[in-house]
């Protein structure tokens, strides 16, 4: 079998040990332990191994992140209207529903009611005149 391990032969627990923890990418631990990835592919799914680690997001970075972004397409829109306003408020609400729902799941991890309501309640109204403002040039 071109050198590789028979599947008896193989430590599958410490094949899972590396997947799951990053061990080296998927050909470095098919490397290591003998077997080809389409075996790995399919040891992982049959046994519903965990997915690889990915690192952890700083939420507050990524909502001001994301601030900016609206920011910046507020003022695009202001600056050029060259397509519909309509398709532009709609990418504007767009991107604060997902602005709203990142400041929920930060408020989440920190285990505390929500205080931004007010906050994102404020955002969405100045959202709104800004695209109320435009529509009437």
């Amino acid at each position: 079998m071109d050198g590789l391990n028979t599947a008896h032969e193989v430590d599958w627990a410490a094949v899972q040990r590396d997947h799951e923890h990053n061990n080296g990418t998927q050909k470095e631990i098919c490397a290591r332990h003998g077997i080809t990835i389409a075996q790995l592919r399919f040891r992982r799914e049959r046994q519903g191994w965990r997915l690889r680690s990915t690192r952890d997001v700083d939420l507050r970075l990524l909502i001001n992140r994301m601030l900016r972004v609206l920011e910046k397409q507020v003022r695009n829109l202001e600056k050029t209207m060259t397509e519909p306003v309509d398709k532009s408020a709609a990418l504007l609400g767009t991107m604060a529903k997902t602005l709203e729902k990142l400041m929920e799941l930060e408020t989440a991890n920190r285990g505390r009611q929500p205080a931004q309501k007010k906050e994102m309640s404020d955002l969405r109204n100045k959202l709104a005149q800004r695209i109320e403002q435009l529509k009437h040039r």
